[in-house]
């Protein structure tokens, strides 16, 4: 994992309400342990039954060796600032997986880089995942500034958007947006502490 998708994951967890947040640490259900004064057992809780994931995070274009495969980040565009494809090789194969790619995002020249050096690197073994890949018509963030601008700027009242807390592209979006209609961009805690 990159350092960005790191920051964003801590975000969700310590703001997040939610049973499967259990991002960054895992915290132990159930567990007892003697107390410390008297007989008797003590159910862990909070800080104490929390065991941090053993998470490592990845420098670009930085290879590090797993299970005798040299591993290559390279910065992919996501929504998820910090998502990444990777490049594995050994003595047998060399594989190119996408992680998942996009097309239309505020950082496209990480894709460009993406499949020239896919290219170079000419894999045995080609993985790909993408979002709307196989679609005609494509848009991108600009067009979506575009169309959120037109429509708000003739708006006298309160306009209000909803996107996924962890898409800082859409956040970009939607502050130009703002900028261009001479509005105040109201955000919550949790984009505040990502950003």
């Amino acid at each position: 994992m990159r350092k960005k998708s790191e920051i964003i994951l801590n975000v969700l967890e310590e703001t997040g309400k939610a049973s499967f947040a259990e991002i960054m640490n895992f915290k132990k259900s159930l567990h007892y342990v003697p107390k410390k004064r008297g007989e008797g057992y003590k159910k862990l809780i909070g800080e104490d039954c929390k065991i941090k994931r053993d998470i490592v995070t990845v420098k670009p274009y930085s290879p590090f060796e797993i299970n005798g495969f040299k591993v290559t980040s390279i910065p992919v565009d996501h929504s998820l600032p910090g998502s990444s494809g990777y490049f594995l090789e050994n003595d047998n194969d060399t594989i190119v997986y996408s992680g998942d790619i996009r097309f239309h995002g505020w950082n496209k020249g990480y894709i460009d880089k993406f499949m020239v050096e896919s290219h170079k690197f000419n894999p045995t073994i080609m993985l790909c995942e993408g979002t709307r890949i196989n679609e005609s018509v494509k848009g991108n963030e600009e067009d979506i500034e575009n169309k959120a601008t037109n429509l708000i700027k003739d708006h006298k009242g309160l306009a209000i958007v909803n996107y996924p807390i962890r898409d800082l592209d859409r956040l970009i979006t939607f502050y130009n947006v703002a900028k261009n209609t001479d509005r105040i961009l109201a955000i919550n805690s949790k984009n505040k502490l990502i950003c």
